[in-house]
């Protein structure tokens, strides 16, 4: 079907190339949109072919209406500080060098122009346009795995740039029309839940198009979603004003009004015939459109306006994450239930923070354990703390705000509190003041948490409001505490150690403190994990079970334990049945506990569950939207299951979230050596290096591996040279790492012996191995096959 834009999809393929089957003929391919990638037969093609402007010449090729550019066209973009002599020679010297490597037929010489043969090497770029002019809008979605040559660049020459910028622009353009075609296909057939999300990713796609905000406003109303569709009206108004100052069109504001007003249940459109074809018009020429510029171009390459002040920049990154969490709910559903922000309560003295955040948090645990409330994750009550009470409840879409201040008197303990609840117009409801000691913690927010469900006419017995499991009444406890989980929520080597300090102080302060013994386990179990490798396994997980067991004993319904013991369970024992069990009890008896989904659907995905795994990382980061952590697991998700290009969009989300999260830095170097992108992968390292301030063998192997994939042996051998050193040190180096830099080498059997020595050390990594996407190579390999049942099996006598 065609739509009533009367799309015009650009080159028209099947006219250019009758006899090619897009995909088939071609035992090359070249990908152009997501990166810059030489394949043959689905693997990254290496060797001088893969030069920076050799691969640059093929794209200019590609990219050309009839694969057909003159030399002078070519020197001038690739070699533009050069005469036209060495100009020429440079190209000749390339094209020799991808003839050689390629074949002879692949560019063709036609006078003064230079034509790539689409039976020699085909692009993902002719099956996009092809997907298109065909109106298969699926595929053509499919294909367009991120922006034209997002990353690529040539350095000194500003020609090539302004020539990809161009044509960035147009396939984000095409891009964009396909996913508005698929939304009024599915329309066109009364699909309206499946129409609703094709709609939100196009708005997704450009955020700031009214028309297509329209189109999404329209389609939740009319599945039914009235909340959904007045919380993504809210969102799109904030992202306009303050990234460019303005108001949305006044026709998606009339229909905001209109839905807001509406008494009856929306109108339910009747399937509509499908348009007429428009007749076709030539492809737009690329502009200079700073909108379309700024959301198409890599986020690495993106100027900030002058104007946006840094607290603006910190309203977007909250709004888009908002948008996100309203994206993340299923089609046509809301969030069932009264919804309640507690903000962080103001203290009067800056030292009473700490404080005032666990009284705060505390109160949003008791709430967010009541049926029929559902209250939004700390995370983003810490990204609105200062703000208003009306315009918090705008941004997070809720119903109620709780917020205050706290008092404490230095020379005594007592505190005063006072705490205020609002409608989300901004409204005071009820407020009220408490004068405790400090000494009735538990008993003031359980006093707290029950008068703000009473104002908000949430029945309740005396027995269904949970008591706090595993807390303290000692102040300087509860303090640590809060420090350490800030401390170990930064994810560094520096971080784990400051958390393990201050859970131990808070455990001397108060041995019977639960959460600060399931504090330390969590500590342990990360300092034992493959991808931090600060202790050998043997160390590190006993002791995460010891505190784990221990915090249990203490508190028998505290469900971080529970979650604790269920990594140590999993990743050390192998014991899949007890792991799960103790999963799942965690979630039950702390559902809004975020990092409970995320390591959960860790464990479902290495099981091959994927359906529940997506299911459960998605609970994640509804939970917990300005987690870095929580995003870098949807990244790792999407990494495993082979959406390389999306996860790398997942893992440049956090790093927007926070530039020096380490895993983030790691992840994403990852995804771009599979994205053959490996001098990108190179700087990745380096960052996360820079963040550590000293030795990241993770780094250094996989940059190893990079150097071997590039081609560069003898760097890849003086990393491995220095990493063997640091083991001599008697500094614990995992393995799977050394099997890492094998893997960049070629020397399969060197890595698979390193693979099986990280079995032998029970890494809690070996139930990935299969699907680890670096070890590829070996997954055919006899030897390795057995390696990955022997993983499979639990570890006898745990």
């Amino acid at each position: 079907m065609a739509t009533g834009r009367g799309l015009h999809w650009g080159r028209r393929l099947n006219r250019r190339f009758p006899h090619r089957q897009p995909g088939v003929n071609s035992l090359l391919y070249l990908r152009l949109l997501g990166g810059l990638v030489l394949e043959e037969e689905g693997a990254p093609l290496t060797g001088r072919a893969a030069q920076k402007r050799r691969l640059a010449l093929l794209a200019l090729l590609a990219g050309a209406p009839g694969r057909s550019v003159n030399r002078n066209r070519i020197t001038g973009v690739l070699w533009p500080d050069k005469d036209d002599e060495q100009a020429r020679h440079l190209l000749s010297v390339a094209a020799y060098e991808i003839r050689k490597e390629v074949g002879e037929d692949a560019i063709v010489s036609r006078g003064e122009d230079l034509v790539l043969d689409p039976l020699v090497v085909g692009t993902d770029l002719d099956d996009f346009e092809s997907a298109l002019e065909r109106e298969d809008y699926d595929a053509a979605i499919a294909l367009y795995r991120g922006p034209f040559l997002d990353g690529f660049f040539v350095t000194g020459s500003s020609e090539f740039d302004h020539w990809t910028d161009g044509e960035r622009n147009r396939y984000d353009r095409l891009y964009r029309n396909a996913l508005t075609a698929r939304a009024e296909a599915l329309e066109a057939r009364g699909d309206l839940v499946a129409a609703t999300d094709a709609w939100r990713k196009a708005a997704n796609a450009d955020r700031f198009d009214s028309r297509i905000a329209l189109r999404l406003l329209r389609a939740l109303d009319a599945a039914g979603n009235r909340a959904g569709a007045l919380q993504f009206a809210r969102i799109h108004e904030m992202l306009l004003k303050a990234e460019f100052g303005t108001e949305p069109d006044p026709a998606f504001t009339a229909a905001v009004e209109e839905v807001r007003n509406r008494t009856e249940p929306a109108p339910q459109p009747a399937p509509r015939p499908a348009p007429q074809a428009a007749p076709a018009s030539p492809p737009p020429a690329a502009t200079a459109d700073p909108v379309a510029a700024a959301t198409s171009a890599p986020a690495r390459s993106r100027p900030r306006p002058a104007w946006l002040a840094p607290a603006a920049v910190a309203a977007v990154l909250i709004l888009v994450a908002l948008a996100a969490y309203m994206s993340d709910w299923p089609s046509g559903d809301s969030p069932a239930g009264l919804r309640v922000l507690v903000l962080p309560l103001h203290p009067a003295n800056p030292e009473d923070e700490a404080f005032a955040d666990g009284l705060s948090e505390s109160i949003m645990d008791a709430l967010a354990q009541v049926d029929g409330v559902r209250v939004p994750a700390w995370s983003l009550a810490v990204a609105l703390r200062g703000v208003s009470a009306g315009e918090a409840a705008r941004r997070a879409g809720v119903d109620y705000v709780l917020g205050g201040s706290v008092r404490r008197d230095p020379g005594a303990d007592s505190v005063r509190i006072r705490v205020e609840l609002s409608t989300a117009g901004g409204d005071a409801e009820w407020n009220e003041s408490y004068d405790r000691s400090t000494l009735r913690w538990r008993a003031t927010w359980d006093e707290i948490a029950r008068a703000v469900l009473r104002e908000m006419e949430v029945e309740l017995s005396q027995a269904s409001l949970p008591d706090p499991a595993g807390d303290t009444g000692d102040r300087e406890a509860r303090e640590m505490f809060l420090k350490g989980r800030h401390a170990w929520y930064k994810r560094t080597k520096a971080g784990m150690d400051q958390a393990l300090a201050y859970f131990e102080l808070a455990v001397q302060r108060d041995p019977n403190y639960a959460q600060a013994h399931a504090g330390l386990a969590d500590v342990y179990n990360l300092m034992g994990a493959y991808d931090y490798g600060l202790l050998h396994p043997d160390s590190a997980f006993p002791l995460a079970r010891r505190e784990a067991e221990l915090a249990l004993k203490l508190a028998p319904r505290l469900g971080e334990a529970y979650a604790a013991l269920a990594s140590v369970r999993f990743g050390y024992d192998r014991d899949w049945e007890g792991a799960e069990r103790d999963y799942q009890r965690a979630i039950r008896l702390k559902p809004h506990y975020a990092e409970a989904h995320h390591w959960y659907s860790l464990f479902l995905l290495a099981r091959g569950r994927e359906e529940a795994a997506s299911e459960e990382v998605r609970q994640a980061i509804q939970l917990d939207t300005l987690s870095p952590v929580v995003r870098t697991s949807l990244a790792r998700h999407r990494y495993f299951r082979g959406d390389v290009a999306g996860a790398l969009q997942d893992y440049e989300h956090a790093l927007r979230m926070d530039p020096s999260f380490g895993p983030a830095l790691v992840g994403g170097g990852v995804t771009l050596l599979e994205l053959g992108r490996h001098d990108e992968a190179l700087d990745y390292f380096r960052r996360a290096t820079e963040v550590v301030g000293g030795t990241h063998p993770l780094a250094m192997a996989l940059s190893a591996n990079a150097h071997g994939r590039a081609g560069r042996p003898d760097e890849a051998r003086a990393i491995l040279a220095r990493l063997e050193a640091i083991r001599a040190t008697g500094r614990f180096v995992p393995p799977e790492w050394i099997a890492l830099v094998h893997l960049g080498l070629g020397d399969h059997d060197a890595a698979i012996d390193s693979f099986e020595a990280a079995l032998h050390n029970r890494s809690n990594g070996a139930p990935f191995f299969g699907i680890e996407r670096l070890a590829r190579p070996l997954w055919d390999h006899p030897r390795f096959k057995t390696l990955i049942a022997r993983g499979q099996q639990p570890v006898a006598g745990s």
